[in-house]
């Protein structure tokens, strides 16, 4: 079971090769549903318990496509670059090689990763959001 945040900052959950977006939580049982359910109208949803451990509660129903785990590991990989990018300052192709570095990803896995160069564009707008970059001068005197 991995956490991770989805491109607008929405909860993402990454199980048995599948991802589940947040839904909704009643009563400190947080539902979850398939990533995928406009895409391939994946009906697909499960619940965990509100807490550190999040214990599934109700196992997932069955999907109606196949199972992406490289994507899963890929996402994640581009969530800790976004995070190493925030708290180092470092530029981008540093920070690429220390993510890829410790994650020893397999080449499956590097498939479903994004191009170098929207990894750094990515990145560098990561960078510029947090308020991590040198700014330029109003004049040059």
């Amino acid at each position: 079971m991995e956490f991770y945040l989805s491109e607008r900052g929405g909860k993402v959950l990454g199980f048995q090769g599948h991802e589940y977006i947040f839904h909704r939580k009643i009563n400190g049982t947080v539902h979850w549903r398939c990533r995928h359910y406009r895409k391939f109208n994946c009906h697909s949803k499960m619940r965990t318990i509100d807490d550190e451990n999040h214990e599934v509660t109700a196992e997932p129903t069955e999907h109606s496509h196949d199972s992406f785990p490289q994507k899963i590991k890929a996402n994640v990989a581009m969530q800790m670059m976004k995070e190493t990018m925030n708290s180092v300052g470092a530029n981008p192709r540093n920070v690429m090689g220390t993510v890829l570095q410790e994650m020893k990803l397999s080449q499956e896995v590097k498939a479903h990763m994004p191009k170098k160069s929207s990894i750094e564009r990515t990145l560098n707008r990561v960078k510029k959001a947090g308020g991590n970059h040198i700014p330029n001068p109003v004049t040059a005197q």
